[in-house]
């Protein structure tokens, strides 16, 4: 089941660590807002996967395209369909982001093919 994301605040830089969905370690997160952007960014440290730099924008699972490699996915869904733009965007929850399994990668790719 998804796990969302919570803690994220009002701040430019963070840094949080989470356990692997599928109990194989742990996975690094740094997230980051640039306001000239006005954008939020993320970087994904695992034993399977290292992203730097990734735009956080509204999708089911913004690592679909690692999906075979990472064993995990991260939705960032906004009940106004808008991607986060705003410092506070996590913290006011106007943004939400959870962590996938595995499962729900391959069932959330299953549901885009067959759409």
């Amino acid at each position: 089941m998804a796990k969302r994301i919570t803690g994220i605040k009002a701040y430019p830089i963070q840094n949080f660590t989470m356990s692997h969905p599928g109990g194989v370690g742990l996975i690094r997160f740094r997230v980051f807002f640039k306001p000239r952007l006005s954008a939020w960014f993320i970087d994904i440290e695992s034993d399977r996967l290292n992203v730097n730099g990734f735009r956080l924008t509204t999708s089911k699972n913004i690592l679909s395209q690692y999906r075979r490699n990472a064993g995990f996915g991260l939705a960032v869904l906004s009940a106004e369909g808008v991607d986060p733009i705003l410092l506070n965007d996590f913290e006011s929850g106007r943004v939400e982001m959870y962590l996938l399994t595995e499962e729900e990668t391959r069932e959330i790719a299953e549901a885009i093919e067959n759409d």
